[in-house]
């Protein structure tokens, strides 16, 4: 499971207080037809997943047995922090119309999702719905579940913790601690292998600064020690990891090594034994943050993140090579929206609004003021919504 960072960055050591604390999990119902609508204002060759003018943030994805592809998100677009999701039928090109998951006066926070070799969807989450920051969840007919989080519950330390399932949840094993260093380690994400093997990938300060860790396991009971897979200067997190149908492990995080929150990743063919070296995937000037990862068909892994590139938080999605950052927009570091008085252009477009947008000096250093105009189509909110 992978969870995320907080709804706004000035909260950050809180949200990974609650995040560590708890989960919660309920069974998606049957599944319809994904109503596609289409594809994302995109300038750039990522698909973005989501226009909405609120923030869309830590998004998680999983391909299921049967091509389609589901995208899970929290979001404020209700005036609460809710999950919402949209699936794609054509490998991320097109998405369905937003349909909200979750719709508690509480807010719901950070989604994790899989799919369960009886082919029902699980999606996890944490929420202080109770009153308290606790662990839920809710079963399907399968078997064995696993769910991984941190916690601070021993020796006053963030360590990395699991426990399982095998009986519908009529009873869980003890929680197995599997982290007991010193340092603090945090954001676990959990992927068991076409070999049985359990993954646990973690971001810890163990070595003094924050690098991605990882552990094995044949049995989920008795694990590998820790080894180190990141080593860079900067500071690198909230991973994720997934296997791909010709048994390359792909791991992904976002890192400010390059002086802003970009998308890495690296993979292993050897089972860890050797790794690639670290490509950046994202290369815009503000932030990409929270990556998801699935397997597509063959040997293509497919991303979800979190980015500000239009002012606000949204969702996009891409693959290496054919979905790749090649020209991202410029950093907005805000934004207001005006009414236009200029009537519809040709044929049955949306009316359009103009959002004003101040860059980064070191972006818009031809405008004196330091503003400049650009033209965005926006979807009214009533038919945004399902």
């Amino acid at each position: 499971m992978n969870a995320r960072g907080s709804p706004s960055h000035g909260s950050k050591w809180l949200a990974v207080a609650l995040i560590c604390l708890s989960q919660i999990a309920i069974v998606l119902p049957a599944r319809a037809a994904p109503r596609l609508a289409p594809l994302g204002d995109a300038t750039d060759v990522f698909v973005r997943v989501t226009n909405d003018t609120s923030s869309d943030r830590n998004p998680t994805i999983v391909r299921t047995s049967d091509g389609e592809i589901w995208a899970v998100w929290d979001s404020d677009r209700s005036g609460n922090w809710d999950l919402w999701y949209k699936t794609s039928l054509n490998n991320g090109a097109s998405w369905s119309a937003p349909i909200r998951l979750t719709d508690h006066t509480e807010s719901d926070l950070c989604p994790a999702i899989m799919e369960t070799s009886g082919g029902n969807i699980w999606v996890t989450w944490y929420s202080n719905r109770t009153g308290n920051w606790d662990v839920f969840y809710k079963h399907t007919s399968d078997s064995s579940i696993w769910i991984t989080w941190c916690s601070y519950r021993q020796d006053s330390n963030w360590e990395i913790w699991a426990k399982s399932t095998s009986n519908l949840g009529t009873s869980w094993s003890a929680p197995i601690r599997i982290t007991t260093d010193a340092a603090w380690d945090y954001d676990p994400a959990l992927m068991v292998a076409g070999d049985g093997t359990f993954w646990i990938v973690w971001y810890s300060e163990r070595s003094g600064n924050r690098d991605l860790w990882y552990k094995t396991s044949a049995n989920g009971v008795n694990w590998s020690g820790a080894t180190r897979v990141t080593s860079d200067s900067g500071s690198d997190q909230n991973p994720s990891t997934v296997q791909t149908g010709d048994n390359t492990i792909w791991l992904a995080w976002h890192s400010d090594r390059s002086g802003n929150w970009d998308l890495w990743y690296k993979s292993t063919s050897t089972g860890g034994a050797t790794w690639s070296g670290e490509t950046r995937h994202s290369l815009f000037t503000g932030n990409d943050e929270a990556p998801g990862l699935c397997s597509l068909t063959g040997t293509q892994p497919a991303f979800v993140w979190h980015a500000d590139r239009y002012g606000q938080d949204d969702i996009f999605f891409g693959m290496r090579d054919t979905h790749a950052d090649l020209n991202p927009p410029p950093h907005v570091d805000e934004h207001e929206y005006f009414p236009s008085p200029i009537p519809i252009v040709a044929g049955n477009r949306l009316p359009k609004s103009v959002i004003r947008t101040r860059t980064r000096p070191e972006v818009d250093t031809f405008r004196r003021d330091g503003y400049t105009t650009l033209w965005l189509v926006l979807t009214p909110r009533s038919n945004r919504r399902p």
